[in-house]
């Protein structure tokens, strides 16, 4: 690999990977995934002894990875499979993000990864780059996007039939015959999945916790820059509108408004003029 990827931010140190295998020394195999353009993680299992030359030179795979649909199937109008060859490139590992994979049986840890071109240069239609060319454009107009993700998902079950139908509770059994919305006991019912999925989360470090003081970290960030921006936004209007006369505001007369106010007194001076002139008529 070239300099580009070797340089780029955001990628796994060799150090990561070797202080991971020391605290887990019983990690026979790692999942490489890489999300494609549907977000579906997908990529390939090494072996404990490959996760080193991964974090280094990185490992190669084949593009067309990033050009599948969401089944799964290959689509050739991307310029990724038959017309390259299925040209190889190189996947790097996101940094932070390698972790015990603990709901599978055999010891094994899951890493995410983004891809190179072979000379190093970002791989256009990996999402990671994607987003990250959007974030930079916004970055140039002093704009910082934020985004929040709300995860939901239905729990379903296929009967003998194929038919898909919503799940039996894991500790009932049974399945409800209402939907029966936000009810806490279908919740409790299906407590072993939570319970895993909790584990899991805390295994991979997407605890309440540990978001919760990244989310604190990025507001306290936003916030200062969001009141930066304001301040000198503020200061250019000022100075604005002091050199630019054409910014000069002068309150407008409105007749209407004045003749009305000013009927009463014109109908009083009005009354005292024709008494006078009928004074004087009368001497």
């Amino acid at each position: 690999m070239n300099d580009p990827a070797t340089s780029a931010p955001g990628l796994g140190r060799p150090e990561e990977a070797r202080a991971f295998l020391e605290r887990n020394p019983d990690i026979e195999a790692v999942q490489l995934v890489i999300t494609d353009a549907n977000g579906v993680g997908r990529g390939k299992s090494i072996a404990r002894e490959e996760l080193d030359a991964l974090y280094g030179p990185g490992r190669n795979v084949a593009g067309s990875i990033l050009g599948l649909d969401v089944t799964g199937e290959d689509v050739e109008e991307t310029g990724l499979v038959w017309s390259v060859g299925d040209a190889d490139q190189c996947c790097r590992p996101v940094a932070g993000s390698l972790a015990r994979a603990t709901w599978l049986t055999r010891p094994t840890a899951q890493v995410l990864g983004t891809m190179f071109e072979l000379d190093g240069q970002p791989a256009r239609a990996d999402p990671r780059h994607a987003l990250a060319r959007i974030v930079n454009r916004l970055q140039s107009h002093g704009l910082t996007p934020v985004v929040a993700v709300e995860l939901e998902f239905y729990l379903l079950q296929r009967e003998a039939d194929g038919r898909l139908q919503p799940a039996r509770g894991l500790l009932s059994g049974t399945r409800s015959a209402r939907i029966d919305a936000y009810g806490l006991g279908r919740l409790d019912d299906m407590s072993p999945l939570f319970d895993d999925l909790y584990a899991a989360a805390r295994t991979l470090g997407c605890t309440r916790a540990q978001v919760s003081k990244q989310v604190a970290e990025l507001e306290r960030r936003l916030g200062a820059a969001l009141f930066e921006r304001y301040r000198r936004r503020r200061g250019q209007e000022v100075r604005s509108r002091i050199v630019n006369i054409m910014f000069s505001r002068f309150p407008l007369l409105d007749p209407d408004r004045f003749l009305l106010r000013a009927l009463p007194l014109v109908t009083v001076v009005d009354q005292v003029h024709a008494n006078r002139v009928l004074a004087v008529g009368v001497t």
